[in-house]
């Protein structure tokens, strides 16, 4: 096995500034303020005469199109199937803009002219340099952890959480670790939502942590983080949350008792499932929704509480344009990669860590993880009991039950041979 891994910037500078900040329904102006750095961090994996492209975007989602764009590139240039590339991101929510219509449905609030194709091009860049500069001979090592008291579901803290973090490192022969993966579930906003200062919260934290660690940058993976979030434990909403969160989490990985083992990558497959729901809202439905948008203007107008107030502004904000749309049609790709002694299930959208979990546990393989918000990102994906209880309920666009079915379907999928 054979890798190479390479980093470039991303962070909105010179033409790019100034510009939106995503993430949040309450930033309708534009910032010229840059607090770190943003990366898209790539990996090209040659195993034995197959290759595998992954790219991790610090940015809230890389949608459908810019992701096929990328893909279609790179399995054009460099002769790799197309099921073999994953574009990702780290849902950081205080993070540029991308998309020409906001997912809050604030119209002036849009991408700056030219930055897609910036986006695309660094991409490319970066698997370029990769090609250029070669590949090193490595054996793959994984180590499997739990954080505690840092972070579990925004929902709860009682309910059910997935705190794992999976730790992929590549090593040459003598033991340097020459490229890794660093796979967890957490939603990236622990900064103040009200904030226009550009960042990677956690994510980029963590990955620049680990790289002092390491001596190289890590690509980054969201997991099942839907319902995942650190809103039960921090102490503040700003940077200097962002610094403790992943400073505890990395002191966690730093004194863990629970050895790294070397694994086999061998007999590479890929497993592909699409998923599609159609479906006309009734007028029972309609009403529904407009009752449930007045019950939350009358929360928001005595709400004083910061994280509730913007939960309330978000959700009203989804449902008033869910509310207008009569006809759904939710419709993605998900792929299941069998690397030999991992399973890695991708998945374009915000899967609840209960349905995460599940998918995990029906794996034959040693080690298995989510990889979410993978070349898209559709929406929340809500266990049907919460649906009345939580923002991703009220925020979600999936019918009740769906979930559900699509989890039975890649527990299916992932358990099979």
């Amino acid at each position: 096995m054979k890798v190479a891994t390479q980093r470039v910037y991303i962070t909105p500078k010179n033409q790019f500034l100034p510009c939106y900040v995503t993430g949040n329904a309450f930033r309708d102006k534009p910032t010229n303020k840059i607090h770190d750095e943003l990366e898209c961090k790539v990996l090209v994996m040659q195993i034995e005469d197959t290759t595998i492209i992954w790219a991790s975007f610090d940015l809230i989602m890389v949608d459908l199109d810019l992701s096929t764009k990328i893909r279609e590139a790179l399995s054009e240039k460099y002769h790799v199937p197309f099921e073999n590339i994953t574009i990702g991101a780290t849902h950081t929510h205080t993070g540029p803009e991308i998309s020409e219509h906001n997912t809050f449905g604030m119209d002036e609030v849009k991408v700056v002219p030219g930055y897609r194709e910036f986006l695309f091009n660094q991409c490319i860049k970066a698997v370029d340099k990769c090609y250029a500069e070669g590949f090193i001979e490595v054996r793959p090592y994984i180590q499997k952890l739990e954080i505690d008291g840092v972070y579990g579901n925004r929902n709860g803290k009682d309910k059910i959480a997935d705190k794992n973090v999976t730790l992929l490192k590549f090593k040459d022969e003598e033991g340097n670790i020459i490229a890794g993966c660093v796979n967890l579930s957490c939603h990236a906003t622990v900064n103040d939502p009200y904030s226009t200062e550009i960042t990677g919260d956690i994510f980029g934290y963590i990955g620049r942590g680990i790289e002092k660690r390491w001596g190289v940058s890590p690509l980054m993976m969201q997991g099942a983080s839907g319902d995942m979030g650190n809103r039960q434990y921090r102490q503040e909403s700003s940077i200097a949350e962002v610094e403790r969160v992943a400073n505890a989490i990395l002191k966690q990985i730093d004194d863990t008792t629970v050895p790294e083992e070397e694994i086999s990558f061998t007999q590479v497959k890929v497993d592909i499932y699409q998923y599609h729901d159609e479906f006309d809202k009734d007028e029972a439905t309609i009403n529904e929704m407009k009752a449930d948008i007045a019950v939350d203007e009358k929360k928001l107008e005595r709400e004083t509480d910061p994280d509730q107030r913007r939960l309330l502004v978000c959700g009203l904000a989804f449902m008033r344009q869910q509310v207008n749309e009569v006809h759904v049609k939710n419709e993605f790709t998900c792929s299941i990669i069998r690397l030999g002694d991992l399973d890695i299930c991708q998945i374009p959208a915000e899967l609840f860590s209960c349905f995460g979990l599940e998918i995990k546990a029906a794996s034959h393989s040693k080690y298995a993880f989510i990889w979410g918000y993978a070349n898209d990102d559709a929406g929340y994906l809500v266990e049907e009991s919460e649906y009345d209880k939580c923002y991703e309920g009220r925020s979600t666009n999936f019918r009740r039950g769906e979930p559900e079915r699509l989890t039975a379907d890649l527990v299916q999928l992932m358990g099979g041979e």
